[in-house]
């Protein structure tokens, strides 16, 4: 309804919070946005009064005033004094609009203050100029309220006849309104033409139905008949009888053959030996009589034994990776009550000096990094080092100090205190999990379905657990076996709503689906349209209790919460993200936490409808389709802010360079979404689904893992992403380019640490399957890498990128570019795909010719063309072609070009990039079925009879698009840094359901060039990505991308130069093994030391304590200076009792380890050879290598030149297009030595077999 007037205060100052992302948007201040608001609910000719600052008026035209007073008009203003208002001193206006959206108006006395100089009465004081706070002139209005109260308002403003009209034509049933409807008329009928065209379809799918014979259903006999499970009636409603947190219905019979006793309750044996196993452990002691009395000593004994027998294997204190910051070291409170972190920042402070002579940082520096006290100074590079320096010895120092320097009791209990924490989660068997199962159909969309196993193991996971990730690769049934989970769990009781959120394009697909699997289940298809429709009048969304609903994401994007529910999730997601410390005395520190919760609030509501409440619809479970849409909650590892100014706290952050890419709104919601139903559901309900949940980010892995096992988390220890990263990740220190140019020392992720505890929580949650785990055909993959001759134009090119590497190196500090080398590798790439690309200021001659510059352009051109071609004629139709090209968009049209001059159809060539997803499709029935041209051409290159046969793609088509069902050759033009992403590529060809038999991948690299290095570093690194998913036996999961570093010799083709940096580079490493090795003597000796030093601290305190006492009795208790001495000689007890344990320990732990002064003494003499041996050799190696390694590389220069092929571009493609062709047919295998070498026995026999000499 609209109202005749709206009279308030609304709230003023720069727009924030949860109405700038949602329905502000746009808008820079709230009182402009209200009086904007406010005119749109009230009637043509209604009145809007409220209170504004006077800035409001003052300024001239702005683009917010104008949008308002398009619809208005001013009638009248007051200005008021400074001061009216209690609270507040600011300068205020009442203002009275008029709603007028016709021409017909003056508005002028609204802009610059015109309305007080016409009208000086309405002007309540006299205006002086002055400044504000912050120093800038400013006016204010000195007077009485007074003088407004006893204002005599003036006659009311005459309303012109437009306005009548348009007054009048507002009025409905108002004859004067006749004909002015017909629009609105017109759109309510293509709604209900809509409507009854959605009847339609339905009604014919309905009769379509009757007339076909009636679904076979399977129920449990015949579904575990079909799969072989040897599960009774009995077991399966044993299964029903559980509740959310395992527990049987009491009013079940407790059996103590199958059953466990557990906290008041009574367990299935198979859930019973699962879970958090020391934690169960405890209880059973808590629960032994109560046990004792249910079923005797006998089920006490087995329940004990099947705990004992489920313990996880522990983790050696060996290979556990310890840092003073993260959250396991912070709490450790060893037996005597003492901290883990302040004895191991005591024996820092112990150390002798000589420890850390060869570093700038000093024991100082070690404990203020356990502390988060940031390095200060003004020297730059110093505080650089001294940051590296710290973080490094503060590693190496606790880990000799937990596993050299403590006693074994000691060392057990920290053993035992890490393994409970994060080593002892035991999964359940899902082999012994029923499936319940009714109403299944036996046919899946009319065809014969089998579920695999990996199937039915995440299915019994999940409804044992209630939460998980189908992680399952391309083509293993994620849709089916999301639907079959969740309608299980539904059937069970544990939820009555459940929600699919789908991606917007697939949510016919999946409709037809979940209908297809359950053809009685009641499903609720819910797109944006249909959202609207149900939620029209302001009515909210009603779901019917035992049906299913399936959503797209921009359906998702709309739903809201209720202000309460929303309040409290977003407090929770404010908590993992941990930027603001808790302290609830302090004011500021209240606000400063409201503000930041308005920030999260602001980007969760985004695109949010306030009427749609997803709290109030009733969802208890969420399945979310491509759950990797929304692992960009947490974009970086936050630093504290100071609850007193909201300005970042002045603590070190050992991880602000980790980054994730730029936060999700939706992915925000999305979480906000899951923490309500997992509250709502005692942690269960929440299910994803992709087959790359993420990359090897951490910040992508504690996104989707806090969005499901924020509890589990919290149990490790872990309550926010800094703690998830202080755990498990390890980082180093990089140079980096920044986009401005700049060299700037950053933290970036080196690798993941405690591998195995790692591997064991992401496998807890996330359910990895690949292709070959499930045994699915797929067609052969044939990777090879084409080695391609350079020519003139590139070689010149490249020789000056070289020489301006150099200046990377250059010994004079003015002549220095940090940046130059980083800078000639992006350009190296660049020119290796053509020197088109390389448009810096020196090397760019404005030439084009994309193309006909670039061997490489032209092989992988002619190459497509020929093939095309080729394939055409001995088949009658070509397989398709995919050439990634993720560099030089603006030349994706010269490329196809060129191919056209090489004889192939223009139609059959198609650009795939982001502009394609803005255009509409061109053909009639893509735009019947409302496809965007992205769209049309995938399903046109996906059917074999379709005209499109080769894709030239941007980066955007590297994953999340299917164009596997004909492809039969793929060229990837440019490695990227990150192994994943050629991985990704690799899968839009080579996956299930692609027709052809073999699917090649081809690495076109030009010759001696960072090219070719890159191929070599992927196949190395590629393997390592699935290392995250699996305990490898290491303390550490290698995926760092492809660090820049690791190239930055082996690009240099001139063989003294290259010798003279890799020798120095190799003198570095020396050296840095040389302070290694210092390093541990000096501990060595520190540790030799200590015996006589703690004799030596304690006769000292022995000696402080009888002074202090001597003194205190002197003075008398009742003297200030008794007391100061009582109390110091208090001081100097607690440090006496200290330093006596301290020497107790050293002694033990000398006994225990066998060590003696002299053994001791002998270690040292032996380390102090063995440096005085590293240090000679050092001396003297420098030019002998450098020697050795010019003489080295300028005979493999002469070989490469001997050998290089001298074929041309034109007979390298005949050979190679020849070779494919009958690859292709099956006449021959396209033979190649790719990951022979380097992989071997790392992946399925059958991936490679095609590519094994």
């Amino acid at each position: 309804p609209l109202y005749d007037a709206v009279v308030t205060n609304p709230p003023y100052g720069e727009m924030g919070g949860k109405y700038k992302a949602s329905e502000g948007r746009g808008w820079q201040r709230y009182e402009e946005y209200f009086l904007h608001r406010s005119l749109d609910t009230v009637k043509e000719g209604g009145i809007v009064a409220m209170v504004v600052p006077s800035n409001f008026l003052r300024k001239g035209k702005t683009k917010a005033k104008e949008k308002i007073f398009n619809k208005a008009e001013l009638l009248e203003a007051h200005r008021l004094p400074n001061g009216t208002f209690a609270h507040t001193d600011i300068g205020t206006d009442l203002i009275i609009l008029r709603k007028n959206t016709t021409e017909h108006k003056d508005n002028a006395i609204a802009f610059g203050d015109e309305y007080f100089k016409r009208n000086p009465n309405h002007l309540h004081g006299e205006e002086h100029e002055t400044t504000d706070r912050w120093g800038k002139p400013d006016l204010r209005t000195k007077g009485n309220i007074d003088t407004f109260l006893n204002h005599r308002p003036a006659a009311p403003k005459e309303i012109s006849k437009a306005h009548k009209d348009a007054i009048s034509r507002g009025l409905i049933g108002n004859q004067n309104a006749k004909g002015k409807h017909k629009v609105a008329s017109s759109n309510r009928k293509t709604v209900k033409k809509k409507a009854v065209r959605n009847a339609t379809r339905k009604t014919k799918n309905t009769a379509r139905e009757k007339q076909s014979p009636p679904p076979k259903l399977l129920n449990q006999a015949e579904f575990n008949k079909k799969y072989g499970l040897n599960f009774s009636e009995l077991d399966v409603e044993l299964l029903k009888s559980t509740n959310a947190l395992g527990y049987i219905d009491p009013q079940t019979p407790f059996d103590p053959k199958s059953m466990s006793f557990h906290n008041g309750g009574a367990m299935p044996d198979y859930l019973y030996a699962t879970g958090d196993i020391y934690e169960k452990l405890k209880q059973l002691e808590s629960d032994r009589e109560e046990i004792i009395e249910k079923g005797g000593l006998q089920l006490y004994q087995k329940q004990r034994q099947m705990l004992e027998e489920a313990i996880p294997e522990q983790t050696p204190l060996k290979d556990v990776v310890l840092d003073p910051i993260d959250p396991f070291f912070k709490t450790v409170t060893l037996d005597d009550g003492s901290s883990l972190l302040d004895r191991f920042k005591e024996w820092v402070g112990d150390l002798d000096y000589e420890t850390f002579m060869d570093y700038a940082a000093s024991a100082s520096d070690v404990r203020a990094y356990c502390d988060a006290i940031p390095v200060r100074g003004n020297n730059k590079s110093l505080n650089e080092r001294i940051r590296r320096e710290r973080r490094e010895l503060a590693m190496k120092l606790a880990d000799r100090f937990v596993k050299e320097s403590l006693g074994e009791a000691e060392q057990s209990q920290i053993q035992q205190s890490w393994n409970e924490r994060f080593n002892a989660y035991v999964q359940v068997d899902p082999a012994k999990v029923p499936i319940p199962i009714e109403g299944l159909n036996e046919k899946f969309k009319g065809k014969d379905y089998e579920l695999r196993d990996v199937q039915h193991r995440f299915i019994a996971n999940f409804l044992s657990k209630g939460i998980g990730c189908a992680a399952h690769e391309v083509g293993l049934g994620k849709t089916m076996t999301g639907i079959i989970a969740t309608v299980s769990n539904m059937q069970m009781g544990r939820s009555k709503r459940p929600l699919f959120v789908v991606p917007t394009s697939v949510l016919p697909n999946w409709e037809a689906s979940v209908k297809s699997l359950y053809p009685n289940l009641t499903v609720n298809t819910i797109g944006t349209p249909e959202l609207n429709q149900m939620t029209q009048g302001g009515k909210q969304l009603e779901i019917e209790e035992g049906s299913v609903t399936v959503m797209s994401y921009d359906a998702f994007q709309r739903m809201g919460f209720t202000e309460e529910r929303f309040n409290e999730l977003t407090k929770d997601l404010q908590d993992a993200h941990a930027t603001y410390s808790d302290d609830p005395k302090n004011k500021r520190a209240k606000a400063a936490k409201e503000n930041q919760a308005e920030a999260f609030a602001s980007r969760a509501k985004t695109g949010t409808y306030n009427d749609i409440l997803f709290d109030e619809a009733g969802f208890d479970s969420l399945t979310v389709d491509e759950a990797h849409n929304f692992n960009n909650i947490f974009a970086d590892v936050k630093q504290e802010k100071d609850p007193e100014t909201g300005k970042v706290k002045t603590q070190a952050n050992e991880f602000s360079g980790i980054i994730g890419g730029a936060t999700s709104d939706r992915g925000l919601k999305m979480w906000l979404a899951a923490q309500h139903v997992l509250k709502s559901n005692d942690n269960r309900n929440v299910m994803m689904l992709t087959a790359t949940p993420f990359t090897n980010n951490p910040l992508q892995v504690y996104s989707l893992l806090s969005t499901m096992a924020r509890e589990r988390l919290q149990k490790m220890g872990i309550y926010n992403v800094k703690d998830f990263v202080a755990a498990f990740v390890e980082t180093q220190t990089e140079k980096v380019l920044e986009p401005n140019g700049k060299i700037k020392e950053k933290q970036t992720v080196r690798r993941f640490k405690n591998a195995h505890a790692f591997a064991s929580l992401i496998n807890e949650f996330f359910d990895r399957k690949t292709g070959e785990d499930a045994h699915i055909k797929r067609p052969d993959l044939v990777e090879k890498e084409i080695v391609l001759p350079s020519n003139k134009e590139m070689d010149q090119i490249r020789q000056s990128l070289e020489n301006y590497y150099d200046m990377a190196f250059h010994p004079d500090p003015d002549e220095r570019d940090p940046s130059a080398a980083l800078r000639s590798m992006t350009m190296q790439q660049n020119l290796n795909i053509s020197p088109a690309l390389v448009n810096d200021y020196q090397f760019n001659d404005n030439r084009q010719d994309f193309v006909e510059r670039s061997p490489k352009m032209k092989f992988v051109a002619k190459s497509a063309a020929e093939y095309y071609k080729r394939m055409k004629e001995a088949q009658g139709n070509a397989p398709g072609q995919i050439i990634f090209l993720p560099r030089g968009v603006e030349y994706f049209n010269e490329v196809k070009s060129y191919m056209v001059s090489q004889g192939i159809p223009e139609d059959a060539i198609e650009i795939m990039t982001p502009k394609e997803k803005g255009k509409k499709a061109r053909s009639k029935e893509a735009k019947a079925k409302g496809q965007s041209r992205f769209e049309e051409i995938k399903f046109d290159f996906n059917d074999p009879n379709g005209k499109t046969k080769i894709i030239i793609g941007s980066d955007t088509i590297q994953e999340g698009v299917s164009l596997q069902k004909n492809t039969g050759v793929m060229y990837n033009c440019s490695l990227a840094w990150n192994p994943t992403s050629n991985e990704q590529k690799k899968g839009r060809g080579w996956r299930q359901g692609n027709t052809q038999e073999r699917c090649h991948m081809f690495y076109p690299v030009m010759e001696n060039s960072i090219d070719t290095k890159l191929y070599q570093k992927h196949a190395e690194k590629v393997s390592r990505i699935n290392d995250i998913f699996k305990a490898t036996g290491s303390p550490f999961i290698e995926t760092t991308d492809i660090n820049p570093d690791e190239l930055k010799y082996e690009i240099v083709t001139d063989p003294e130069k290259k010798a003279r940096l890799v020798a120095s580079e190799d003198e570095t490493q020396r050296l840095a093994a040389i302070k290694d090795k210092t390093t541990d003597r000096n501990i060595l000796l520190s540790t030799l030391n200590r015996a006589e030093n703690l004799d030596r601290r304690i006769r000292d305190a022995e000696e402080s304590l009888k002074r202090s006492q001597r003194w205190a009795e002197m003075y008398g208790k009742n003297s200030t200076l008794g007391r100061f001495h009582a109390e110091d000689a208090n001081r100097i007890k607690s440090k006496l009792s200290r330093l006596k344990r301290d020497k107790v320990e050293h002694e033990t732990m000398m006994e225990q380890k066998g060590l003696t002064v002299e053994k001791l003494r002998s270690q040292a003499e032996a380390l102090e050879k063995e440096i005085a041996q590293m240090k000679a050799d050092s001396s003297k190696k420098k030019e002998e290598l450098e020697s050795e390694l010019v003489e080295r590389y300028r005979r493999e220069k002469e070989e490469y030149e001997k050998s290089r092929p001298n074929k041309s571009i034109d007979q390298m493609v005949d050979e190679h297009v020849s070779k494919l062709v009958d690859s292709s047919l099956g006449k021959s295998v396209y033979k190649s030595r790719i990951y022979r070498l380097i992989r071997e026995g790392r992946t399925h026999e059958r991936r490679h077999q095609a590519a094994a000499l």
